[in-house]
């Protein structure tokens, strides 16, 4: 009960979140249609919007507060990043690892496992993000589509362990499989 009302706060959460950065992003079209002296030269209102929103930050926003919005995003997103790599260091360490082997490590033992998972996952995400330049679109198009290859099979695991009283454990890593295989080719 607890999860599925978390889940629903989360949706309505997403659907505010959504709304407000879509209002921001209405702001500064606003702004640089109004004044497109503002644009800097050899930059276009449609085809360069991802770097109008760093450039209003950094040239018209006052001192103090664009530092703040500055700080604000490497916060966010280097809480998420250590928040992700923990959590599935915990997930690979204390359920798959014990399932695959069939032994039960001592807490030292799983500790030093956690920490060379976490630094595998990091070394891991930092080259799957290098490769996000050669992904098509602007910034919200990419977004779009590396989140739906996660999404998916996170978001059958979780609908599975919800909903579904009868799932197995093969039949939810084989929809997971799938959800992957199709975010790729719907977004690729």
């Amino acid at each position: 009960k607890a999860a599925r009302r978390t889940f629903l706060v989360t949706q309505v959460s997403e659907k505010v979140l959504i709304s407000v950065l879509l209002c921001v992003g209405f702001s500064l079209f606003s702004f640089y249609r109004a004044n497109p002296q503002s644009i800097p030269d050899g930059k276009d209102l449609i085809t360069d919007a991802d770097f109008l929103f760093p450039n209003f930050i950094a040239n018209y926003l006052p001192v103090g507060i664009s530092g703040l919005v500055v700080a604000a995003i490497f916060s966010a997103a280097m809480s998420s990043l250590s928040s992700g790599i923990n959590s599935t260091s915990a997930v690979i360490t204390t359920d798959i690892i014990p399932w695959l082997t069939k032994k039960r490590f001592e807490d030292s033992k799983r500790l030093k496992q956690a920490k060379w998972i976490s630094f595998i996952v990091g070394v891991l995400i930092v080259a799957i993000s290098s490769t996000m330049a050669n992904v098509p679109g602007n910034i919200t198009e990419v977004t779009a589509k590396t989140n739906g290859l996660f999404v998916c099979p996170l978001f059958n695991l979780f609908f599975m362990a919800l909903f579904v009283s009868f799932a197995t454990p093969f039949g939810t890593i084989m929809g997971s499989v799938y959800g992957v295989s199709v975010a790729y080719i719907i977004a690729f």
